[in-house]
């Protein structure tokens, strides 16, 4: 696994934000091995072995949390008729035909789900397959061949009431890849590539849930696009200190049909629509992405990074953060909305002390990003079949400093970090013009993480975490219009309420021994040790209110309402026990 924050190489594109790169084990070829583990709140296994030996390998790893378990011993009546667990299932499997060729076939399945009560539910899962073909030309060249399968659905909805629905929702792609990577001498190492996605988005079939529920069923017809990119980067190191990557990718988008594409007059009032036949290109966007990162070592025991990259977003996730539980959809570039682009810089300078035993880095990024998309305010969004309508264009930036000191030698080890950074829209149709904090702006945001071989036997590791709350638009007054209260907003993402910043202290102590010709260890554990009550979801309610039905004039009666902020969570201490294996 590998995270690239700042320099990105051109062979990644698509999105705005940092690359994780995931690589799954490709089994073992000689004999079988396994581990796992048995635990009271989640357990796993991965087995591995040869399919045809030194030839033919597989690996099989699944996993399953239960922590819902728990939730009928809690003192909140919504807390109980929760749900809240996720499992997922890898696998894959590799063949080596010949000297120069090998074949890869995996898969991924998992799901979550996140159910509050009967106030909310999250339902969302993941299902990729992936077909590479390695093929070495010489000693210099090698190319992969993949294609690739991914469909992500998502499920939001309010389990019943008079606001009760349920909204389902595809993003299924097809994609196809080819890189190389050449290494031209021991300077020098070029890569170069392509790659084609076929994107098919369901926004989604909203159903309403229960005779009392005023939300209509509705079917939006499915949309469909092209996303195509070339790219070519080079290594290259200089006398031993010195290093460069740079690079240049081409990404195109185009929207096919079928599809109907709404007209939206300077009011956003919707004039007419525009249908378009089966397999039309009828809007294309596209950028040029270049980039570049130096590296310069100044001594044995420092060394300096810099780099700087643009990126473009073509498929877009816009958040609500006005809502109990923040509402997010995704939706693809089209002629009403221009894809996003960022521009950002990069500082890094990275320290050794006592031998390596102790490394250090501080670095400093920012971002400016164009096209940001978010909603109007008071926007109508599900289910809405204009929703393009209720989206404001404008601008971004993004930029912070973090800091890590880590050990990883000797029997105390870990590492602590400290992030300050800052995410902040600025969208003229948007909270008055000013300026206002993104739904996931977090200024603080700290991790201390420590393990200590007590001895051969025994580990104890501990980790304590804090971020700060994030931004929320809360109704600070209202008025009842007939029999509905209407809420009064505050400016865009201005509270961050208070005792809703989050943070927790884990503990463990793990005792290794042999069981059976097996390694084995069993675990305790302890998840937040203080019992700190970490907001899981946030409403609102007049307080003064609270007992009294509402007012019967069919007219718009202004009130002075004290507004209260109900904080609710799920979970507090919990010890768990774990018997691990591996064989």
């Amino acid at each position: 696994m590998k995270l690239f924050k700042g320099g990105i190489s051109p062979e990644y594109g698509g999105r705005l934000s940092s690359v994780l790169d995931v690589r799954m084990k490709e089994g073992n070829t000689e004999k079988l091995k396994g581990e796992g583990g048995i635990g009271s709140i989640s357990s796993r296994f991965t087995i591995e072995g040869p399919i045809i030996k030194n030839k033919a390998s597989f690996i099989l790893s699944a996993r399953r949390t239960y922590a819902d378990l728990f939730l009928p011993f809690a003192s909140d009546t919504n807390a109980r008729k929760s749900k809240i667990y996720f499992y997922d299932l890898n696998a894959k499997i590799n063949f080596r035909l010949n000297e120069r060729n090998r074949i890869f076939l995996s898969g991924y399945f998992g799901r979550d789900l996140n159910r509050f009560g009967d106030m909310f539910q999250m339902n969302y899962g993941n299902a990729t397959s992936t077909l590479r073909w390695n093929h070495i030309y010489n000693g210099k060249l090698f190319s992969n061949v993949i294609l690739i399968f991914s469909d992500f659905d998502y499920n939001l909805g309010v389990p019943q009431g008079s606001d009760g629905f349920k909204w389902l929702s595809h993003i299924i792609d097809y994609s196809i890849r080819n890189d190389y990577t050449f290494y031209l001498n021991p300077n020098n190492t070029m890569k170069f590539g392509g790659q084609l996605t076929y994107h098919t988005l369901k926004p989604g079939v909203s159903e309403s849930i229960g005779e009392e529920s005023f939300i209509k069923s509705l079917k939006f017809p499915n949309s469909h696009s092209i996303e195509s990119a070339v790219f070519l980067c080079n290594e290259q190191k200089f006398n031993g200190k010195f290093s460069v990557l740079y690079g240049l990718r081409f990404s195109l988008f185009q929207n096919i049909g079928k599809g109907t594409i709404f007209n939206f007059d300077d009011e956003y009032n919707v004039i007419d629509s525009t249908v378009y036949d089966s397999g039309e290109i009828f809007q294309t966007y596209s950028g040029w992405e270049p980039r570049v990162g130096f590296r310069y070592t100044l001594d044995e025991n420092s060394s300096l990074k810099v780099s700087y990259n643009r990126t473009y977003q073509y498929l877009h996730l816009a958040s609500n953060s006005t809502a109990t539980f923040p509402l997010d959809l995704w939706f693809m570039s089209n002629p009403n909305v221009l894809p996003q682009k960022a521009d950002q810089i990069a500082l890094g300078y990275f320290r050794n002390f006592f031998n390596n035993i102790i490394e250090t880095s501080a670095e400093f990024y920012y971002k400016k990003m164009y096209n940001t998309i978010d909603y109007k305010d008071h926007a109508y969004l599900v289910p809405n079949k204009y929703l393009d309508g209720e989206l404001r264009i404008g601008e971004s930036k993004s930029y912070g400093i973090e800091l890590l000191a880590k050990k990883q030698t000797g029997k105390l080890t870990g590492w602590i970090s400290y992030t300050y950074s800052r995410a902040l829209r600025d969208v003229p149709e948007v909270n008055n013009g000013k300026e206002y904090p993104a739904p996931y702006d977090k200024p603080h945001d700290v991790s201390v993480v420590l393990s200590y071989d007590i001895s051969k036997r025994f580990l104890f590791s501990a980790n304590w975490v804090y971020s700060s709350a994030i931004p929320v638009t809360v109704p600070e007054a209202g008025y009842y219009y007939g029999n509905v209260w209407l809420p009064e907003y505050s400016d865009r993402g201005s509270v961050r309420i208070p005792g809703t910043d989050y943070h927790r202290l884990d503990a463990s102590l793990t005792y290794n021994y042999r069981l059976l010709g097996m390694e084995c260890n069993t675990n305790l554990s302890f998840y937040n040790i203080y019992n700190r009550h970490n907001a899981f979801a946030v409403y609102f309610r007049d307080k003064s209110l609270r007992h009294k039905e509402p007012p019967t004039e069919k007219k718009s009666t202004s009130i002075n309402s004290d507004i209260e902020v109900v904080k609710l969570f799920l979970f507090p201490i919990v010890p768990s026990l774990t018997f691990n294996f591996k064989f």
